[in-house]
């Protein structure tokens, strides 16, 4: 079974608490305005690559890592590849954070066996960015977007007080992660 994506990075501090694998899911239809990542929006975009691939990158790393984000794109466009990977990222003794567009009751009026998904997240940020709203802390966004703890493995200080952004540069490429990028310039020229 496989998945698409639009990018993985295999260490990150600023995608939510401790040094996390994130993995940025390809494709989202809600077309917010500002989005942070406008590159991500296309379904037919980013790559394909095997579930189990993705997982055996998590599991390389699972020593040196918290845990794993996902996010996107929009992570619930592809159910089953988001619970898959959660469910074993949580098997590895991993910590979980999905990062969705959707509002909770969207989820569950339109994921199907979205109860079920939940078991295997242990916090979910839902809920479409609005930059008018944007907060200047952590890995919310903006003020409008709801925070479910699904375990006791992280605390509400745990994702507010994420770094904002963090910047990669390696092998000639230039990678900024986090809700902070908007600081650095108008990230609509780039779209």
């Amino acid at each position: 079974m496989s998945l698409r994506i639009h990018d993985i990075l295999e260490f990150s501090g600023a995608n939510g608490p401790g040094s996390r694998f994130v993995i940025f899911f390809q494709g989202c239809t809600l077309g917010c305005p500002n989005c942070i990542n406008p590159r991500t929006h296309d379904v037919n975009g980013g790559r394909v690559e095997l579930i189990k691939d993705v997982v055996d990158r998590i599991r390389e790393r699972a020593c040196s890592i918290e845990g794993i984000t996902i996010s996107g794109g929009e992570p619930f466009l592809q159910p089953i590849a988001l619970k898959s990977i959660c469910t074993e990222a949580k098997e590895m003794g991993l910590g979980t954070i999905v990062s969705t567009g959707f509002t909770i009751a969207e989820l569950s009026s339109n994921v199907s066996n979205v109860e079920d998904l939940f078991h295997s997240i242990d916090a979910l940020v839902a809920g479409r960015f609005h930059q008018e709203d944007a907060l200047p802390t952590g890995l919310v966004g903006s003020h409008n977007k709801q925070i479910v703890l699904f375990s006791n493995r992280y605390s509400l200080d745990d994702i507010f007080s994420t770094a904002r952004l963090e910047i990669d540069i390696n092998d000639s490429m230039l990678k900024a992660s986090g809700t902070g990028v908007y600081d650095l310039f108008d990230w609509n020229t780039f779209i």
